[in-house]
């Protein structure tokens, strides 16, 4: 079987998105022909393994120049290359594929709560989507709340829809050495001790009502540091006014978007991870954090409950009094901290990126049998 994935979005911005990409491609390949199309940019290239079979076409930069490649050329390269199943990880498929086609929806906030997302993207979601679920041969779901999302959001068959949960890359389980820890320490200017987040700045990541947790938490006497480990977009303005507003800038240190290499280590150097988010299809930095053993806070909604089972203190996402409490009981209890580390890596072992890559497969040649 011939599998071609578009990963065309892989070295443009660093995101849940193209780690999914590259390491479900990454996986594929050991063990199956697969092509992955992608930007004619040298950079695109590092993040493959040797062995998967990476493909460089030429894409427009803008976002129509992208729609126009993606609606001429996949049809001709499905052809082309004589696939047998064409996967799209980002959404939209385009209308005249001459094979199965397989996308995956990794959350559906720019429907559900349109207030969280850019204007644009939710206006080219409501305007597309819907049409590419029906017309895929099968859908993949990154957890079951997308998958409860999809229903509830789409007239769509229950069956077509298939949960298959992101992995974690094995970097984030080894402990860094002390050279290692020194020089990620000094790249970003880390303090001694410090409570960690990561994610874009945007509004569904809930930063500002974390700024003003950790303010409380900061009256009360913690000296921990807040540090923000994430990509600067179009939710930074808020940021920085609830670090103004609430006095907290000299004890807040935001360091844009940290090289991947150096974000296991930022992990394993953290005293406990927040993450207050108001939506999340997945939420791969919950792994990441158990995988890295440092005690996890998280939000009750969306699909953190089901992604965590058990493995991070669960608050109120809109209730600033609720997080400020949960990481009071992390950085006060040594007992605390250590049982929610003990399950948060019992709860790592239950994904894998390799599981992921098999139960992909599987969807794969369940498309090809009913195409």
């Amino acid at each position: 079987m011939h599998i071609g994935i578009n990963a065309t979005v892989v070295g443009r911005v660093v995101t849940g998105v193209t780690r999914y990409i590259t390491e479900l491609t990454n996986h594929l390949a050991a063990g199956e022909a697969l092509t992955a199309y992608t930007r004619n940019s040298p950079e695109v290239f590092d993040w493959f393994d040797r062995g998967a079979r990476v493909r460089a076409q030429v894409w427009a930069g803008s976002r129509v120049g992208r729609a126009l490649g993606r609606a001429i050329m996949f049809p001709y390269l499905a052809r082309r290359d004589h696939l047998d199943v064409f996967h799209e990880p980002g959404y939209f498929v385009t209308l005249a594929m001459p094979c199965p086609t397989v996308v995956t929806v990794h959350d559906v906030r720019s429907i559900a709560c349109p207030g969280l997302s850019p204007v644009l993207r939710g206006l080219a979601m409501r305007l597309t989507l819907a049409q590419t679920l029906r017309r895929v041969t099968r859908i993949i779901a990154v957890s079951g709340f997308t998958k409860s999302e999809l229903l509830r959001t789409y007239d769509l068959d229950e069956s077509k829809i298939t949960v298959v949960h992101h992995g974690c890359n094995p970097a984030f389980s080894r402990a860094p050495d002390q050279a290692e820890a020194a020089r990620v320490r000094t790249k970003y200017g880390l303090p001694d001790r410090f409570v960690l987040t990561v994610g874009r700045h945007e509004p569904r990541k809930n930063q500002p009502r974390l700024i003003e947790a950790y303010s409380r938490v900061r009256s009360q006497g913690c000296s921990h540091f807040l540090v923000i480990a994430g990509e600067e977009s179009f939710g930074s303005a808020e940021v920085y006014r609830a670090i103004e507003a609430f006095n907290v800038g000299p004890y807040v240190r935001i360091l844009g978007q940290v090289d991947d290499c150096d974000l296991p280590c930022l992990y394993h150097l953290a005293d406990a991870f927040v993450f207050p988010s108001l939506y999340e299809g997945f939420g791969m930095p919950l792994l990441e954090a158990f995988n890295a053993g440092v005690p996890v806070i998280a939000s009750h909604v969306c699909s953190h409950e089901e992604i965590a089972a058990g493995a991070a203190l669960l608050c109120d996402p809109m209730d600033c009094h609720d997080i400020a409490t949960g990481i009071t009981r992390i950085l006060s209890s040594s007992s605390v901290a250590g049982e929610l580390v003990r399950r948060g890596r019992l709860r790592a072992d239950a994904f894998g990126w390799q599981q992921a890559a098999e139960a992909t497969l599987r969807v794969y040649e369940r498309a090809v049998e009913h195409a």
